[in-house]
């Protein structure tokens, strides 16, 4: 039977004893396909994500027949590179599979890859920095660490990665520290396995990816890029512990934010030079942060209640502390429980923070900002803010970071009342046919509907629609209507082509992704969610009217079906016509068991909330 291989090999002929004619096949591989002779001393070279050997033979008068295989072991697992001996065997004249002996060496070199920047992800509520930036003032993260399976094997249960043990000294001596200090509570809320040897990776073929998390504390490190080394072990024993191809490294950004409270700027300072911002005008979140001090309000008058219901008469304390002081023979351990009573913390967390706030969103409106380079430039460019791309985002940062220490908290309170600083308001929605909202903004600031971001280097997708990553892709013209996707189906049906059906979008969970126009359909959620829609319960949202039938997307002709073009948290976002670069339908929902995506025309939801462009 066919043997599997995974990535890059060198195969050799080593031995060819047979009486029948006897070859070796290669397909499915992306170069180094096809039939070769068992010459002694031949050599290919074969490369692909994974690909088949199969060798054959020839009875005499018949078909060539898959011949029996079997494999040898001369560097197996506990090696970077792997070395097999293959050997086949026909019927005669003995089962010795000396008839074709192939040496198969491992030409990868790479364990593993990490293939984006590691993220900083809050330990408190598991939620993502902008852009993945750890922020020192917060001190202590989750690091997220895509990591990708490069070798010529599947990994096991035996697989984990690790920070190397130099790499920890040489982030210690720059202010940050890996830390090991997990509970099992931890582990569980991240979906992750730990040993003393690293995190366990699991089964994963060569080719795929999972995330595994570290825990790092960022105090005392200074704004800048630091590389980070990983390197993968076999929990079962390993013969090259430092071989290189076990090693991958990536670059973590941190950022360090102080308060002049002088000049009320922050600064943001970094080897390139001192950024200051000043604020003017913040919009926040109304809502958001109603519900907030409401909860910490009550939380707070509850903790207090709660506190002084467990405290006993403080003579009862009194007392014991001046027979101690006497000398008598008196129970410590009262002492210590009449103490805790008096000093119960106002939190679950055991904080003694009665009724904290919880995060809200804000949006710096008016602001200044003041660059100064620690190496002056000449002309247009310089190395703030055209050097890296996290500079982009340091304003998105800074508001994260605001929203987290409560640093407005009493601002936004007393401003909360001024309709100036609101965002905006719901003005109308369509949840039974459309699943579309509609929002009032208020601001002067200028919307642009004729633009949205192209694939982005930190995503998993990273084919963009036109340019490079990390760009931004201009719409054209309407929204495409009803009549025009019928043209277009019609005409696909009746030339065969399906590339004028490929539309695109850009989602907050699965990025850019391809698809193409699939069909009309009457949707209903509860097809997805409950099975039998007749039986399903009142409140189940159905999208089945006649008149303003949905959108199916499905996987377009030529991509890896694999990738799934919607997820959860891609509602909202827009289907675009590849070619036309028109609009076409607001995404809201999809099927992972199938690939499919469904979405309501754009036309449509004009036409219901009366909105022109």
């Amino acid at each position: 039977m066919p043997i599997t291989f995974y990535n890059n090999w060198r195969l050799e002929v080593l031995e060819a004893v047979h009486s029948w004619p006897n070859r070796y096949v290669v397909s499915g591989a992306s170069s180094g396909n096809g039939i070769y002779a068992p010459t002694i001393g031949s050599v290919q070279f074969i490369s692909g994500t994974a690909w088949l050997l199969d060798a054959q033979h020839q009875p005499p008068g018949g078909d060539w027949t898959s011949s029996p295989m079997r494999q040898e072991v001369v560097l197996g697992q506990e090696h970077v590179n792997l070395h097999l001996i293959v050997g086949a065997e026909d019927p005669l004249p003995t089962e010795d599979y000396r008839d074709i002996r192939l040496s198969c060496i491992f030409l990868g070199g790479q364990m593993i890859e990490v293939p984006y920047r590691p993220f900083a992800v809050r330990t408190s509520d598991l939620m993502q920095m902008p852009d993945g930036i750890f922020e020192a003032r917060l001190g202590t993260y989750y690091m997220g660490v895509r990591v990708r399976n490069r070798w010529g094997m599947p990994f096991t249960s035996n697989n984990v990665v690790d920070i190397t043990p130099e790499n920890r000294i040489a982030l210690a001596q720059q202010g940050i520290q890996v830390l090991d200090d997990w509970s099992q509570e931890e582990l569980d809320a991240l979906g992750q396995e730990r040993t003393p040897q690293g995190m366990v990776v699991g089964t994963l073929l060569p080719g795929q990816s999972r995330t595994i998390y570290f825990k790092v504390n960022v105090s005392n490190a200074r704004s800048e890029k630091y590389t980070v080394e990983f390197i993968c072990r076999n929990t079962a024993g390993m013969a090259d512990p430092d071989h290189f191809g076990r090693k991958a490294t990536q670059q973590i950004f941190v950022s360090k934010i102080e308060y002049d409270s002088a000049n009320n700027d922050y600064i943001f300072d970094a080897p390139q030079g001192t950024l200051y911002l000043h604020i003017d005008e913040v919009a926040i979140d109304e809502q958001a942060l109603r519900r907030s001090l409401r909860k910490a309000r009550k939380a707070k008058q509850q903790g207090s209640q709660k506190l002084e219901d467990k405290k006993p008469d403080p003579q009862q304390l009194k007392k014991l502390l001046e027979a101690l002081l006497r000398g008598e023979d008196i129970d410590l351990c009262e002492i210590q429980r009449l103490l805790s009573c008096y000093c119960l913390p106002d939190n679950k967390d055991g904080s003694n923070r009665p009724g904290a706030i919880d995060p809200y969103y804000l949006i710096f409106t008016k602001m200044r900002v003041r660059i100064v380079p620690k190496v002056p430039y000449g002309g247009q460019f310089g190395d703030i803010p055209y050097d890296d791309p996290w500079w982009k985002l340091l304003l998105a940062l800074i508001a994260a970071i605001l929203a987290l220490i409560g640093a407005l908290e009493e601002a936004a309170q007393s401003a909360y009342e001024d309709e100036d600083l609101v965002i905006g308001r719901l003005h109308d929605f369509e949840r039974h046919q459309l699943d579309a909202a509609l929002c009032k903004i208020n601001t002067s600031r200028e919307l642009s509907f004729a633009k949205m971001l192209d694939a982005q280097w930190d995503e998993d997708n990273q084919v963009p629609v036109e340019g490079d990553l990390g760009g931004v892709i201009s719409l054209s013209g309407d929204f495409m209507t009803e009549a025009e996707i019928e043209e277009l189906l019609a005409e696909s049906e009746e030339t065969g082509d399906l590339s004028i059906l490929r539309v695109f979008k850009s989602g907050a969970r699965t990025g850019t992704t391809f698809a193409q126009i699939a069909e009309w359909i009457s949707w209903q959620r509860c097809d997805l969610e409950q099975g039998d829609c007749d039986n399903a319960p009142e409140e189940i949202t159905r999208f089945d009217d006649p008149d303003r039938p949905n959108l199916r997307f499905e996987v377009a002709e030529g991509e890896d079906e694999s990738n799934l073009i919607s997820n959860k948290g891609d509602s909202g976002s827009v289907w675009v016509h590849f070619d036309s670069k028109r609009p076409v339908a607001l995404n809201h929902s999809g099927n992972p068991n199938n690939n499919t995506a469904i979405g309501t025309l754009l036309d449509y939801i004009a036409d219901r909330f009366g909105i022109t462009f």
